[in-house]
């Protein structure tokens, strides 16, 4: 019976987003779960957004167009006025492929511990045409610490998990959902749902494209709650100075690939100039930099810019006390190759997989003590 199946809340939060709301509207109406309740709340638009609310009013269990104290009060309110077991948050420029609800139930449903479940990601961009994937990974809570590990779009909360935690934090402007999923790993564990099941939209008015130098403070200051909570565990403390690396690295490798070159440059400066161990863990900045150019190319596909180029470009900005991380330009090269010779071999692209393992072995000639590599090559 649908009624023995839990109520799942989604609220919207939307401000001056006509441009994409119909679609997000009709997405989260278009989901084959049958026991949804969604709201929008409206923080005073003025562009056809209330316009477009009201044609749908009559599908909506509550909607709203006043102002308030920006995203996370937003999403705090609906929240608490929807009554589901299970609860949930789409930006007015995202979107839920059809079957995110009910995957995302399901998932909850075999795993009754579970505090939240998480699902794989679509990128896409403003005609939303999708340009990447973000994939729900398995992860340890040291991993989390590191970085956010999902897509926003895909997440969902059981609301007892919510109550026992905390709302979002409405001093937050930019990385409120990272600091809620820390929240819930601390004392919860996650379901997977393998399957992409929302989609992630990148334009150039999107508070992640255009204030990504600021998520920093954020970043941090979510690891000094997370760090300071008492179910914190003591194993990890040890990990302060990486977390902190990460957030630092990271938010300036995301300017970059969305073609803010200035504000990487000014994080980059920062994080030299200004932390005690900056190359204390130089894979780290490997890993980080190789991932950026396999994983995040869909950001600089507007550019024409090549991944050496982008990575050239970080490279030639860094401060004399960065010097040394110029060295490591071969192996983050290196590690880039193996990545795109191993999705090649997967593929069955032959061809490929033998082209990006030998310039792997080009860059960085340890690779050749590479089982995996020697695999690729014999294969293909």
């Amino acid at each position: 019976m649908p009624d023995a199946l839990p109520l799942v809340t989604i609220v919207t939060p939307s401000f001056n987003q006509a441009a994409f709301l119909r679609e997000t509207i009709e997405s989260v109406l278009a989901q084959d779960y049958p026991r949804v309740e969604y709201l929008v709340m409206d923080g005073g638009s003025t562009d056809g957004s209330v316009e477009i609310i009201r044609a749908y009013a009559s599908r909506l269990a509550y909607w709203q167009s006043e102002r308030d104290a920006g995203q996370a009060d937003a999403i705090n309110k609906g929240w608490q006025r929807g009554r589901g077991e299970i609860v949930s948050y789409l930006n007015s420029d995202d979107t839920l492929n059809p079957d995110a609800v009910r995957l995302s139930v399901e998932a909850l449903s075999k795993n009754p511990d579970a505090g939240f479940s998480y699902g794989a990601c679509a990128w896409m961009d403003e005609h939303s045409k999708r340009t990447g994937v973000i994939e729900a990974k398995n992860f340890t809570l040291a991993d989390l610490l590191l970085q956010n590990r999902f897509a926003q779009p895909g997440v969902f909360v059981r609301r007892a998990a919510l109550e026992r935690v905390g709302m979002l934090d409405v001093s937050m402007h930019y990385l409120m959902d990272y600091d809620l999923w820390l929240r819930l790993a601390l004392y919860y564990p996650a379901a997977r749902v393998p399957e992409i099941i929302a989609n992630f939209r990148l334009h150039d008015d999107s508070k992640t494209a255009s204030r990504y130098k600021f998520f920093l403070d954020d970043n941090l200051r979510l690891l000094d709650k997370a760090f300071a909570d008492p179910a914190f565990p003591s194993e990890l403390k040890a990990t302060r100075t990486r977390a902190e690396n990460y957030a630092f690295v990271l938010t300036a490798l995301h300017c970059y690939s969305l073609g803010r070159r200035e504000d990487g440059r000014e994080l980059m400066t920062r994080f030299f100039e200004t932390r005690a161990e900056p190359l204390a863990y130089p894979q780290d900045l490997v890993a980080l930099f190789a991932n950026h150019l396999v994983h995040i190319a869909p950001l600089r596909q507007t550019r024409n810019d090549s991944s050496q180029e982008w990575l050239d470009a970080i490279l030639n900005d860094l401060p004399a006390p960065a010097q040394s991380l110029r060295a490591l330009r071969s192996q983050i090269l290196a590690q880039a190759n193996l990545s795109w010779g191993f999705a090649a071999h997967k593929q069955g692209n032959r061809s490929n997989a033998r082209k990006f393992m030998l310039r792997a072995l080009q860059y960085h000639p340890a690779h050749a003590r590479n089982r995996g590599v020697w695999s690729v090559l014999v294969k293909a």
